[in-house]
Protein backbone atom coordinates (compact mmCIF):
# COMPACT_ATOMS: atom_id res chain seq x y z
CA UNK A 1 0.00 0.00 0.00
CA UNK A 2 1.46 3.58 -0.94
CA UNK A 3 0.04 6.23 0.72
CA UNK A 4 -0.11 10.04 -0.39
CA UNK A 5 0.18 12.28 1.37
CA UNK A 6 1.45 15.53 -0.75
CA UNK A 7 0.84 16.65 -4.69
CA UNK A 8 2.78 14.26 -7.10
CA UNK A 9 3.74 15.03 -10.42
CA UNK A 10 4.84 12.22 -12.57
CA UNK A 11 6.69 13.05 -15.87
CA UNK A 12 5.55 10.15 -18.38
CA UNK A 13 3.57 7.05 -18.45
CA UNK A 14 2.37 5.89 -14.75
CA UNK A 15 1.22 2.52 -14.27
CA UNK A 16 -0.53 0.92 -11.58
CA UNK A 17 -0.61 -3.27 -11.65
CA UNK A 18 -1.03 -4.48 -8.32
CA UNK A 19 -1.33 -3.22 -4.39
CA UNK A 20 -3.18 0.00 -3.06
CA UNK A 21 -3.03 3.59 -3.58
CA UNK A 22 -4.56 5.43 -1.24
CA UNK A 23 -4.68 9.23 0.54
CA UNK A 24 -4.65 10.25 4.39
CA UNK A 25 -8.46 12.21 5.03
CA UNK A 26 -8.13 15.69 5.75
CA UNK A 27 -4.45 16.14 3.70
CA UNK A 28 -4.74 17.89 0.58
CA UNK A 29 -3.04 16.01 -1.88
CA UNK A 30 -3.13 15.92 -6.01
CA UNK A 31 -1.70 13.40 -8.84
CA UNK A 32 -0.81 14.38 -12.27
CA UNK A 33 0.33 12.91 -14.95
CA UNK A 34 2.26 14.14 -18.33
CA UNK A 35 1.76 10.66 -20.31
CA UNK A 36 -0.67 7.91 -20.14
CA UNK A 37 -2.19 6.34 -17.00
CA UNK A 38 -3.56 2.93 -16.62
CA UNK A 39 -4.55 1.22 -13.69
CA UNK A 40 -5.36 -2.33 -13.13
CA UNK A 41 -5.53 -2.33 -8.91
CA UNK A 42 -7.43 0.18 -6.25
CA UNK A 43 -6.93 3.59 -5.48
CA UNK A 44 -8.76 4.74 -2.54
CA UNK A 45 -10.04 8.34 -3.18
CA UNK A 46 -10.26 10.04 0.86
CA UNK A 47 -11.74 13.18 1.43
CA UNK A 48 -9.38 16.32 1.25
CA UNK A 49 -11.54 18.41 3.15
CA UNK A 50 -15.08 18.86 4.96
CA UNK A 51 -15.17 22.40 4.84
CA UNK A 52 -18.07 23.36 2.87
CA UNK A 53 -19.72 20.89 0.44
CA UNK A 54 -16.65 19.19 0.91
CA UNK A 55 -13.71 18.14 -1.83
CA UNK A 56 -11.93 15.71 -3.02
CA UNK A 57 -9.32 14.66 -5.02
CA UNK A 58 -8.48 16.12 -8.41
CA UNK A 59 -6.81 13.30 -10.68
CA UNK A 60 -5.08 15.45 -13.74
CA UNK A 61 -3.81 12.76 -16.81
CA UNK A 62 -1.76 14.28 -20.20
CA UNK A 63 -2.42 11.49 -22.26
CA UNK A 64 -5.13 8.91 -22.01
CA UNK A 65 -6.47 6.84 -18.83
CA UNK A 66 -7.40 2.67 -18.77
CA UNK A 67 -9.36 1.62 -16.13
CA UNK A 68 -8.64 -1.83 -16.43
CA UNK A 69 -10.93 -5.15 -15.37
CA UNK A 70 -9.08 -4.76 -12.20
CA UNK A 71 -9.31 -1.02 -11.48
CA UNK A 72 -11.30 0.42 -9.07
CA UNK A 73 -11.16 4.28 -8.09
CA UNK A 74 -13.01 3.68 -4.80
CA UNK A 75 -14.38 6.47 -2.82
CA UNK A 76 -17.25 4.76 -1.32
CA UNK A 77 -17.87 5.90 2.51
CA UNK A 78 -15.12 8.16 2.11
CA UNK A 79 -17.44 11.50 2.43
CA UNK A 80 -19.30 13.14 5.04
CA UNK A 81 -18.94 11.63 8.06
CA UNK A 82 -22.62 10.10 9.85
CA UNK A 83 -24.77 12.84 10.79
CA UNK A 84 -22.37 15.06 9.54
CA UNK A 85 -22.92 17.69 5.64
CA UNK A 86 -24.88 19.76 4.05
CA UNK A 87 -27.36 17.44 3.36
CA UNK A 88 -27.58 15.69 7.00
CA UNK A 89 -30.06 15.96 9.69
CA UNK A 90 -29.71 14.67 13.62
CA UNK A 91 -33.00 13.61 14.04
CA UNK A 92 -35.66 11.52 12.96
CA UNK A 93 -33.63 8.46 11.42
CA UNK A 94 -33.69 10.31 7.74
CA UNK A 95 -31.40 9.30 5.26
CA UNK A 96 -28.58 12.17 3.85
CA UNK A 97 -28.79 14.10 0.78
CA UNK A 98 -27.28 15.18 -2.06
CA UNK A 99 -27.99 15.18 -5.70
CA UNK A 100 -31.51 13.76 -4.36
CA UNK A 101 -33.10 13.94 -1.25
CA UNK A 102 -32.41 11.58 1.62
CA UNK A 103 -35.50 9.62 2.67
CA UNK A 104 -37.58 10.54 5.09
CA UNK A 105 -37.62 8.05 8.49
CA UNK A 106 -38.98 7.64 12.16
CA UNK A 107 -41.32 9.81 13.89
CA UNK A 108 -43.49 11.35 10.90
CA UNK A 109 -40.23 13.76 9.93
CA UNK A 110 -41.57 12.31 5.76
CA UNK A 111 -38.43 14.54 4.02
CA UNK A 112 -34.79 13.35 4.64
CA UNK A 113 -32.22 15.84 4.41
CA UNK A 114 -31.83 17.87 1.52
CA UNK A 115 -30.06 18.87 -1.97
CA UNK A 116 -26.74 20.75 -2.91
CA UNK A 117 -23.75 21.03 -5.29
CA UNK A 118 -23.31 21.40 -9.01
CA UNK A 119 -25.85 19.48 -11.71
CA UNK A 120 -22.79 20.14 -14.43
CA UNK A 121 -19.23 20.19 -12.17
CA UNK A 122 -20.01 17.83 -9.55
CA UNK A 123 -17.38 17.96 -6.69
CA UNK A 124 -19.02 17.84 -3.37
CA UNK A 125 -19.18 14.95 -0.71
CA UNK A 126 -22.00 13.09 -0.01
CA UNK A 127 -23.63 13.69 3.55
CA UNK A 128 -23.72 11.12 6.43
CA UNK A 129 -27.42 9.89 7.50
CA UNK A 130 -28.39 9.36 11.30
CA UNK A 131 -26.56 6.39 12.75
CA UNK A 132 -26.91 5.14 16.14
CA UNK A 133 -22.85 4.23 15.19
CA UNK A 134 -20.92 5.51 12.30
CA UNK A 135 -22.13 3.05 9.50
CA UNK A 136 -23.79 6.37 7.68
CA UNK A 137 -21.15 7.82 5.79
CA UNK A 138 -21.69 9.41 2.82
CA UNK A 139 -19.45 8.91 -0.99
CA UNK A 140 -16.01 11.16 -1.46
CA UNK A 141 -15.91 12.79 -4.62
CA UNK A 142 -13.18 11.97 -7.27
CA UNK A 143 -12.31 14.38 -9.93
CA UNK A 144 -10.92 12.90 -13.46
CA UNK A 145 -9.12 15.69 -15.83
CA UNK A 146 -8.03 13.61 -18.55
CA UNK A 147 -6.45 15.51 -21.92
CA UNK A 148 -7.15 11.92 -23.86
CA UNK A 149 -9.67 9.12 -23.97
CA UNK A 150 -11.06 6.81 -21.15
CA UNK A 151 -11.35 3.31 -21.14
CA UNK A 152 -13.59 2.11 -18.51
CA UNK A 153 -13.25 -1.69 -17.96
CA UNK A 154 -13.59 -1.50 -14.01
CA UNK A 155 -14.79 0.67 -11.47
CA UNK A 156 -15.35 4.02 -10.75
CA UNK A 157 -17.75 4.67 -7.23
CA UNK A 158 -18.24 6.81 -4.60
CA UNK A 159 -21.51 5.05 -2.85
CA UNK A 160 -23.12 5.97 0.15
CA UNK A 161 -22.64 3.61 2.97
CA UNK A 162 -25.62 2.29 5.46
CA UNK A 163 -27.51 -0.66 7.31
CA UNK A 164 -26.09 -4.05 6.64
CA UNK A 165 -28.83 -5.76 8.39
CA UNK A 166 -32.68 -4.72 9.36
CA UNK A 167 -31.62 -5.06 13.17
CA UNK A 168 -29.73 -1.77 12.48
CA UNK A 169 -31.39 1.90 13.10
CA UNK A 170 -29.05 3.44 10.07
CA UNK A 171 -30.44 5.42 7.80
CA UNK A 172 -28.03 5.59 4.41
CA UNK A 173 -25.19 8.05 3.63
CA UNK A 174 -25.71 9.55 0.19
CA UNK A 175 -24.10 9.14 -2.92
CA UNK A 176 -20.80 11.65 -3.61
CA UNK A 177 -19.20 12.93 -6.83
CA UNK A 178 -17.79 11.75 -9.87
CA UNK A 179 -17.03 14.30 -12.12
CA UNK A 180 -15.01 13.43 -15.61
CA UNK A 181 -13.72 15.45 -18.64
CA UNK A 182 -12.22 13.35 -21.56
CA UNK A 183 -11.70 13.36 -25.15
CA UNK A 184 -13.49 9.88 -25.95
CA UNK A 185 -15.31 7.32 -23.32
CA UNK A 186 -15.37 3.88 -24.02
CA UNK A 187 -15.43 0.28 -21.79
CA UNK A 188 -17.92 -1.70 -20.45
CA UNK A 189 -17.37 -0.64 -16.94
CA UNK A 190 -19.41 0.95 -13.86
CA UNK A 191 -19.52 4.53 -12.78
CA UNK A 192 -22.23 4.78 -9.63
CA UNK A 193 -22.86 7.30 -6.50
CA UNK A 194 -25.89 5.10 -5.37
CA UNK A 195 -26.95 6.00 -1.89
CA UNK A 196 -26.87 4.27 1.37
CA UNK A 197 -29.35 1.49 2.64
CA UNK A 198 -31.62 2.29 5.37
CA UNK A 199 -31.98 -0.34 8.16
CA UNK A 200 -35.14 -1.04 10.56
CA UNK A 201 -36.96 0.99 13.19
CA UNK A 202 -37.89 3.48 10.70
CA UNK A 203 -34.03 4.73 8.94
CA UNK A 204 -34.84 6.01 5.34
CA UNK A 205 -32.67 5.58 3.23
CA UNK A 206 -30.30 8.31 1.24
CA UNK A 207 -30.61 10.25 -1.67
CA UNK A 208 -27.63 9.39 -5.02
CA UNK A 209 -24.72 11.18 -5.59
CA UNK A 210 -24.06 13.30 -8.83
CA UNK A 211 -21.74 11.99 -11.65
CA UNK A 212 -20.81 14.52 -15.00
CA UNK A 213 -19.33 13.14 -17.83
CA UNK A 214 -18.45 15.72 -20.21
CA UNK A 215 -16.30 14.65 -23.96
CA UNK A 216 -14.48 16.97 -25.79
CA UNK A 217 -13.67 14.98 -28.87
CA UNK A 218 -16.42 12.14 -28.41
CA UNK A 219 -20.47 11.81 -29.40
CA UNK A 220 -21.36 8.66 -26.96
CA UNK A 221 -20.14 6.86 -23.87
CA UNK A 222 -19.67 3.35 -24.99
CA UNK A 223 -21.31 1.05 -22.96
CA UNK A 224 -20.22 2.12 -19.23
CA UNK A 225 -22.93 1.78 -16.88
CA UNK A 226 -24.04 5.06 -14.87
CA UNK A 227 -25.81 4.57 -11.70
CA UNK A 228 -27.34 7.16 -9.16
CA UNK A 229 -30.53 5.75 -7.30
CA UNK A 230 -31.42 6.11 -4.17
CA UNK A 231 -30.52 3.77 -1.44
CA UNK A 232 -32.25 0.76 -0.82
CA UNK A 233 -33.98 -0.47 2.80
CA UNK A 234 -34.29 -3.13 4.58
CA UNK A 235 -37.49 -2.76 6.15
CA UNK A 236 -39.10 -0.67 3.90
CA UNK A 237 -42.82 -0.64 5.97
CA UNK A 238 -41.18 -0.08 9.04
CA UNK A 239 -42.15 3.34 10.96
CA UNK A 240 -42.87 5.65 8.14
CA UNK A 241 -39.05 5.00 6.58
CA UNK A 242 -39.01 6.15 2.98
CA UNK A 243 -36.67 5.50 -0.33
CA UNK A 244 -34.19 8.54 -0.98
CA UNK A 245 -34.40 10.32 -4.52
CA UNK A 246 -32.16 9.09 -7.37
CA UNK A 247 -29.06 11.70 -8.03
CA UNK A 248 -27.96 13.18 -11.03
CA UNK A 249 -26.52 12.00 -14.23
CA UNK A 250 -25.13 14.69 -16.50
CA UNK A 251 -23.80 14.32 -20.04
CA UNK A 252 -22.35 16.11 -22.73
CA UNK A 253 -20.82 14.97 -26.26
CA UNK A 254 -18.08 16.98 -28.30
CA UNK A 255 -21.55 17.37 -30.26
CA UNK A 256 -23.97 18.74 -28.34
CA UNK A 257 -24.33 22.74 -27.01
CA UNK A 258 -26.20 21.68 -23.63
CA UNK A 259 -26.00 17.81 -23.12
CA UNK A 260 -28.78 15.79 -21.27
CA UNK A 261 -29.83 15.38 -17.80
CA UNK A 262 -31.08 11.65 -16.30
CA UNK A 263 -32.76 11.58 -13.06
CA UNK A 264 -33.39 7.72 -12.56
CA UNK A 265 -34.32 5.71 -9.83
Amino acid sequence: TITQNGGLDVTGNFNMYNGTWQYTAGIAASLSVTGNMYVNSTIFVQRSSTSGYGTGRNFTIGGNLTCDTGCVFNATGLGFDSANGPGSKTTGRVGGGHGGEGGGGYNGITIGGTTYGSITTPTSLGSGGWSSGTNSIGGGAIILNITGDTIVNGTIDAMGTGAISATMWDSGGAGGSIYITTGELSGNGLVTVQGGTGGGNGAGSSGGGRISIILSSGTDFGNVNMTAYGGDILTPISHGAAYGAAGTIYLKGANQDYGKLLIDN
